[in-house]
């Protein structure tokens, strides 16, 4: 069996600069579950999750099929990839990082931003006003109404967060 699934250009969708209705409409819900079921059972099924992993499938095809450990090592690398999707959406609109790749401040400069928060467990939304201070070039601290939420979070070159602290830690 073999199981291909390239899932919705969430993360591009976000750095295209779109609106928060078009990422959201951008995250991939059937996919994953897909590729994990499929990874799960690589005892007999192989599952790519990346145009680069097309040429293996076709050598692989013309050679009667995935060897036992082709298919663990494509179980391995979608189990990272739905993972590593997981922490983008988790690190989107819906959290307080997301202003940082919008805000063009200097240095030492800071902002004050009504953020809207969702829960994802509860769904629970509720408004609370954030501060942002540009500390270097990748590392900024954001301040909110509660003290044990606030952070210094360093970000990638696209002001995607890579650490906060009180919430993750991004794996590339």
């Amino acid at each position: 069996e073999l199981v291909v699934c390239n899932l919705y250009p969430f993360t591009d969708t976000v750095l295209s600069g779109a609106t928060q209705q078009e990422c959201i409409e951008q995250i991939d819900i059937g996919g994953p579950a897909m590729v994990r079921a499929a990874a799960k059972n690589h005892a007999s099924v192989a599952v790519v999750t990346s145009p680069t992993a097309y040429p293996l499938v076709v050598a692989a095809l013309g050679a009667g099929g995935f060897s036992l450990a082709q298919r663990q090592r494509l179980a391995a690398e979608a189990f990272v990839h739905t993972a590593s999707y997981d922490v983008h959406v988790a690190c989107s609109a819906f959290t307080p990082a997301v202003p940082i790749r919008r805000l063009p401040l200097l240095e030492g400069h800071a902002a004050e931003l009504p953020i809207v928060l969702i829960d994802p467990e509860t769904l629970e939304v509720r408004a609370a006003q954030y501060r942002y201070t540009r500390l270097g070039s990748h590392r900024w601290r954001i301040e909110c109404d509660d003290p044990q939420q606030s952070d210094d979070v360093d970000v990638d070159e696209h002001g995607l967060v890579l650490d906060y602290p009180s919430g993750f830690r991004r794996w590339s």
